[in-house]
């Protein structure tokens, strides 16, 4: 859903778990939901963060054919995703 420049998108557990390997406490307060950050380049951000100190739930891989993605943990065990589309071709 689009709506001022705002996406909202819904997505299932068993895919995040099943597509990306993302063990993820749903049983925690506060579960159910994730931020994704879109970025030119998913594995530099990566990089960027990790040497700041974040945890890495997924490390980055291809995904549907048009983006790399990866996630990483916040400072309260949040997941947050980084996005890239990626040229088809």
């Amino acid at each position: 859903m689009k709506l001022d420049g705002f996406t909202l998108g819904v997505a299932s557990v068993q895919s995040a778990r099943a597509d990306h390997g993302l063990d993820l406490d749903l049983a925690m307060p506060g579960r159910g939901m994730e931020i994704a950050l879109w970025t030119d380049d998913t594995d530099a951000a990566l990089a960027r963060l990790v040497a700041a100190g974040a945890r890495v739930l997924s490390e980055p891989h291809d995904w549907l054919g048009t983006l790399r993605v990866a996630w990483v943990a916040d400072l309260d065990d949040n997941p947050i995703e980084l996005v890239q589309r990626r040229p088809v071709g």
